[in-house]
C-alpha cells in the first residue's frame, strides 16, 4: 500500500469541519501492512509531508493516531 491516491476536496472540507467542530466520527482505514481498523475518533489536524496529506486524531482511548488520508475508506458522524 505505497502509492498515494489524492482525496477529493469535498472529503478533505468535511475533515476541516470535523476539526473546527472537534466532532467525533466514526472511521475505518488500512495501515501500511493493509490491517484494517475502526474506531470513533476525533480529528484534530491535517497536514502533507512528501505529497501525501494525513489526520492527526484521537483514538477511543486518548491515543494520538496519525493516518493517512487516502487509506482512510469511511468516515462518518460518530
Amino acid at each position: 500500500m505505497n502509492g498515494h491516491a489524492p482525496v477529493s476536496c469535498a472529503f478533505h472540507d468535511r475533515l476541516e469541519v470535523a476539526i473546527m467542530r472537534r466532532q467525533r466520527l466514526n472511521g475505518s482505514w488500512r495501515d501500511g501492512d493493509g490491517a484494517k481498523h475502526a474506531e470513533t475518533i476525533v480529528p484534530l489536524d491535517l497536514s502533507a509531508r512528501e505529497g501525501v496529506e494525513w489526520l492527526r486524531a484521537r483514538g477511543a482511548a486518548g491515543n494520538e493516531l496519525v493516518l493517512r488520508l487516502d487509506w482512510l475508506e469511511l468516515v462518518s458522524p460518530g
